[in-house]
């Protein structure tokens, strides 16, 4: 890779041979993954793009061009060769559609054969076991292992899917190793934590042992603060597992994982992970037991629109948003819409030839979503720079499309306030994106380095719901900056910080390549623009500002509209509390009679300590209800994001 290159080294001698690019000069192909040499010729399976099969004579050099069978015009990559015998298995991607992903090509007869014999897709990385002496290979494929046969094309079943080697762990490769004489084998399974398994195909007999080798540390990927108010990280390329902090005991845990966590989302009172490849998004109640597969379970996954990395999620309260890179060698990334009761619909190209790597969803009722110039790996870039996007969910389309900053490659993070939506680029900008004109308003040159991430995932910002200022990380460093005022500082660049969420109590949690970072925010809470501290008969709207109510009592209902804050204090609430996307919303210590409805705050929601008598329901809150340790007495049903507190 990049340059599909062929060589030889002898080492004996020591010479080098370079035979050049094994494709012509225009070829879309980067990869030349599938290798494998046969009697003095190289054969050799190319991609992401279009496929190609070559042979290559190593003595004279000559290259030759192998056209694929009827019917396998759709293959785009060939990742894996192994020679069985005098034929060479060629492991290729995308599968057929209810077939195979195998292609066997004759050595000794220069034509394709065995077409069919194995009629499902072999799965795993190495997908094939090297040959025996006798040419016959293993392989895995609806979760046993097969035995291949080059000298009549048969496949027949080990029993290995009878053994408990599959819940040993999950396993990449595949290997064979000669036992006695040369004339037994063993099947052998190595996982992703390191342990590994041997399988007697004759017999059956097998054997498991855990590594002796210690591990490196892991590399921290992506971070979110649960519902259940515990940190959790996702990990890069890993075997499999998850990091959970608890801010209350201070401890670390390992948990079961996908092999990697792109990105999280609290979506009601579950947590929702997006991960690597697939776009897989699985869906689980943190406040149970946890067990990866079943708590949380894959609830769907987007590869089948070619999607391959959840880069970020959102949500309105009812829907989910999902911004997603396409696969490799594709182009054009997309946005999918569901309520999570299905895998919803999928919008590709929002841009022509760019991936959609941020969304939110603005106060207007419309989606806005950043886009990067880079498509899936290996796939060309994007001439265009990138653009945030205004979607209309009702409609189904792009109804705006802006260059925020000139020459920027990526639209990394937005956060909507009032009638502004507040983007991060990689190159180091924050925009200000007026909602009613549809229009940049300013940019703001942060003063730190340009992010390399190719999908802006180490570029991100967010508000605080402790100060209200807008915090993220841009060129590995941690900035602020107050929407007010338009002021900004770097406050943090002593390492190269990569991801960050905010806790519901303002305190930010940051990651590095390997640490976990607290930092705590001290901010005043909202000023009070009305007090009641003493008592208030009839209906209280309150539709902007703060009202206080401070030991005061209240007969009669409550509703707080858009931008509205209510803060309550050993207070008696004598009817129905209900709130629709305040800015904040926080009740401690008081008595309320009537049901309390609190749907889509933006900022603070606390309800602490409190006696209600009646149903307590919420959604759509973000960031997520807290009780600060103090669980509320309810004399009525509780739902939503308020189940348990």
């Amino acid at each position: 890779y990049p340059n599909t290159h062929v060589f030889s080294y002898s080492p004996e001698t020591g010479e080098e041979r370079d035979y050049g690019s094994v494709l012509e000069a225009g070829d879309s192909d980067s990869y030349a993954e599938g290798f494998a040499v046969h009697d003095g010729t190289a054969y050799v399976g190319t991609g992401m793009q279009s496929a190609n099969f070559v042979t290559v004579d190593l003595d004279s050099g000559a290259v030759t061009d192998v056209d694929l069978p009827a019917g396998y015009e759709q293959i785009t990559r060939f990742y894996r060769f192994q020679q069985v015998g005098h034929l060479i298995a060629m492991a290729f991607s995308p599968g057929l559609s209810g077939g195979t992903n195998t292609l066997f090509w004759d050595t000794a007869n220069a034509e394709w054969t065995c077409e069919g014999a194995i009629d499902s897709f072999v799965s795993l990385n190495n997908p094939y076991s090297e040959a025996t002496e006798d040419g016959r290979f293993y392989y895995k494929a609806n979760d046993e292992i097969w035995e291949f046969d080059s000298t009549d094309c048969s496949v027949s079943a080990t029993g290995w899917i009878d053994t408990d080697l599959e819940d040993t762990g999950t396993h990449r490769t595949l290997g064979l190793v000669s036992t006695g004489d040369g004339s037994e084998h063993l099947v052998l399974g190595l996982n992703r934590d390191g342990s590994f398994w041997n399988f007697d195909p004759a017999t059956g007999e097998h054997e498991f042992f855990e590594s002796q080798v210690t591990g490196s540390a892991l590399t921290a990927h992506s971070i979110h603060v649960g519902p259940d108010e515990q940190v959790y990280m996702g990990i890069y390329l890993s075997p499999q597992v998850l990091s959970r902090f608890d801010p209350a005991t201070e401890e670390i845990e390992q948990i079961s994982g996908p092999s990697q966590a792109d990105s999280w989302l609290t979506f009601d009172d579950q947590l929702l992970i997006g991960s690597y490849g697939n776009a897989v998004i699985h869906q689980g109640d943190p406040f149970a037991e946890w067990d990866w597969d079943t708590n949380p379970s894959e609830q769907f996954q987007l590869i089948g629109e070619q999607q391959d990395r959840v880069i970020q999620m959102a949500t309105d309260g009812d829907q989910v948003a999902i911004a997603t890179v396409a696969d490799y060698g594709v182009q054009g990334g997309g946005l999918t819409l569901t309520d999570m009761t299905d895998s919803g619909t999928t919008y590709r190209d929002l841009v022509e030839a760019q991936s959609t790597t941020s969304v939110a969803y603005g106060n207007d009722d419309l989606i806005y979503a950043g886009t990067s110039i880079r498509g899936g790996l290996s796939s060309d870039n994007s001439p265009l720079d990138a653009h945030l996007v205004t979607f209309d969910p009702e409609q189904g389309t792009v109804t705006n499309a802006v260059v925020p900053v000139e020459g920027n490659d990526v639209v990394a993070g937005l956060v909507p306030i009032d009638d502004t939506i507040w983007g991060v680029t990689n190159s180091g900008d924050l925009f200000e994106f007026d909602t009613t004109t549809q229009e940049v308003a300013n940019t703001y040159d942060l003063g730190t380095e340009h992010s390399a991430s190719p999908w802006g995932l180490g570029s991100t910002v967010q508000r605080n719901p402790a100060d209200g200022l807008l915090y993220g990380i841009a060129g590995g460093s941690i900035f602020a900056f107050d929407p007010e005022t338009k002021e900004h500082e770097v406050l943090a660049a002593d390492t190269a910080y990569k991801r960050m969420d905010i806790a519901a109590d303002g305190t930010i949690y940051a990651l590095d390549e390997t640490n976990l970072f607290e930092i705590t925010v001290t901010g005043a809470a909202p000023s009070c623009t009305d007090t009641i501290d003493s008592g208030h008969a009839g209906p209280l709207t309150v539709s902007e500002g703060t009202t206080c109510i401070e030991g005061g009592t209240v007969s009669g209902p409550i509703t707080v509209q858009t931008a509205g804050s209510l803060i309550v204090d050993g207070a008696e609430l004598r009817g129905p509390l209900r709130s629709t996307g305040a800015a904040t919303v926080e009740l401690v210590g008081s008595s309320i009679h009537g049901p309390v409805t609190i749907t889509g705050t933006t900022g603070s929601t606390v309800l602490s300590d409190n006696e209600i008598r009646g149903p307590l329901s919420c959604s759509g809150n973000d960031p997520a209800p807290l009780d600060l340790g103090s669980p509320n007495t309810v004399r009525g049903p509780q739902s939503g994001q308020c189940r348990d507190l």
